[in-house]
C-alpha cells in the first residue's frame, strides 16, 4: 500500500479548496454534476446543549449546517444534519434514563472525510441506540480541514470520488494540522469525561470511544497518543483504516472492535483486517466482523445487507465489557 500523508488517506478527493460567498439559508444548492443537492439548515437543538472543548481554531467561515441529498450516493457523504467547518470541538450529552442508567459512557465519533461530520447518521442516532441499553452516550465534534463558505463550491469537492488524488487539493500542513487538531479533540473528550465522571453519574473505568470512517482514524490516533487520563477503556472502529500498514499498537491500547465490508468502495475492508492483525500483534483483544455487503458509511441505517448485523454484535461485545447488564437485549 503506498503511504501518503496520514490524513489525507481518508479525505475526499476533489477540487481546489476555494473560499466563496455562503448561499441563503434554506436555499437548495446543487452540484455541477448534478449528484449531490443541499439545504442549509439551523442548528439541531441537540447542539443547543453542548459542551465547548478546548480545541478552537481561528477562521472566518462560521460552522455550516447541512441536509445533503443524493440517492445514488455510496460515499456516505449525503445525510440530515450533516456539519463542516468546525473550528471550536464540543460534546453533546445524550443520556439514558436515571433508573437506567449503566455509568458506562461512549464517546461517539462521526465520519465524513475530514471535511464534514455526519452528526445525525453517525452521532446523534448512534447515541440515541446507546442511551437505549443505559449507556450514557457523548457526540464529538471535532475540528475540520477547512472546506469553501459557498455551498455550490463545497457540493463539488465532495461530488468528486473518494481516492489518493487529493495531494494539490489539501496542503500537507492543512492535512497535518487537521489530522492533530482531531486527535487533540478526542483526547480532550476522553479526559473530559474522566475528570467530570461524578458530575454526569459515570464509571470513570467505563469510558468507551466509537468512531467511524474518518472518525475511526481518529479514535486510533487517540489511542496511539493517550496516557492514562485520555485513554478510553474500548474502542469501536467502523469502516475506518490506519495511517500505514507498519503502524504498532502498544501494549496499553483498549479492547477493539473493528467492522468492515467487502463491498466498501472508499475504505476497502482489508484496512479492517490490517487494523485487527495490528492489534492481535500488540496482544490485546479485539475482535473483527467483515461483511460481505454494506458499502460504506452504513452506521444505523437498515439496508437488508449482511452488514447490519453488526449493532447486534457491538451490543453484546459491550455488555462482554461490563458497559451495560449482560441481561439488556
Amino acid at each position: 500500500m503506498p503511504k501518503r500523508h496520514r490524513y489525507v488517506g481518508l479525505l475526499i478527493c476533489g477540487v481546489a479548496l476555494l473560499s466563496g460567498r455562503s448561499s441563503e439559508a434554506g436555499e437548495r444548492q446543487a452540484s455541477p454534476e448534478g449528484a449531490f443537492s443541499a439545504t442549509e439548515i439551523a442548528p439541531p437543538a441537540a447542539d443547543q446543549r453542548s459542551i465547548p472543548l478546548p480545541g478552537q481554531r481561528a477562521s472566518a467561515i462560521p460552522e455550516s449546517w447541512l441536509d445533503i441529498d443524493n440517492p445514488l450516493d455510496r460515499s456516505g457523504f449525503a445525510g440530515p444534519s450533516t456539519l463542516r467547518n468546525v473550528s471550536h470541538a464540543s460534546l453533546t450529552p445524550f443520556l439514558p434514563d436515571k433508573k437506567n442508567g449503566t455509568g458506562s459512557a461512549v464517546i461517539v465519533a462521526p465520519g465524513g472525510g475530514g471535511v464534514e461530520l455526519s452528526m445525525e447518521l453517525q452521532g446523534y442516532q448512534v447515541a440515541r441506540w446507546l442511551n437505549e441499553r443505559g449507556i450514557a452516550a457523548f457526540v464529538l465534534k471535532y475540528r475540520l480541514v477547512p472546506t469553501p463558505r459557498e455551498t455550490s463550491k463545497f457540493l463539488e469537492l465532495i461530488t468528486k470520488e473518494s481516492g489518493t488524488a487529493l495531494e494539490g487539493v489539501v496542503s500537507p500542513k492543512e492535512a497535518s494540522d487537521a489530522e492533530a487538531a482531531a486527535r487533540q479533540d478526542g483526547l480532550d473528550a476522553v479526559s473530559y469525561l474522566r475528570t467530570h465522571a461524578v458530575q454526569w453519574h459515570l464509571r470513570p473505568d467505563r469510558i468507551g470511544l466509537l468512531g467511524f470512517s474518518s472518525g475511526a482514524f481518529t479514535s486510533i490516533n487517540i489511542v496511539l497518543s493517550s496516557d492514562e487520563r485520555s485513554r478510553p477503556n474500548v474502542v469501536g472502529l467502523a469502516y475506518g483504516a490506519l495511517a500505514d500498514w507498519s503502524e504498532k499498537i502498544p501494549a496499553f491500547a483498549p479492547p477493539a472492535f473493528i467492522v468492515a465490508s467487502t463491498d466498501d468502495h472508499q475504505v476497502p475492508a482489508i484496512q479492517g483486517v490490517m487494523i485487527y492483525k495490528a492489534w492481535l500483534e500488540a496482544h490485546v483483544p479485539a475482535e473483527l466482523h467483515v461483511f460481505e455487503t454494506g458499502g460504506h458509511g452504513f452506521a444505523m441505517t437498515r439496508q437488508g445487507r449482511s452488514s447490519d448485523q453488526w449493532l447486534d454484535l457491538f451490543d453484546h461485545w459491550l455488555r462482554e465489557h461490563d458497559f451495560a447488564p449482560s441481561n439488556l437485549h
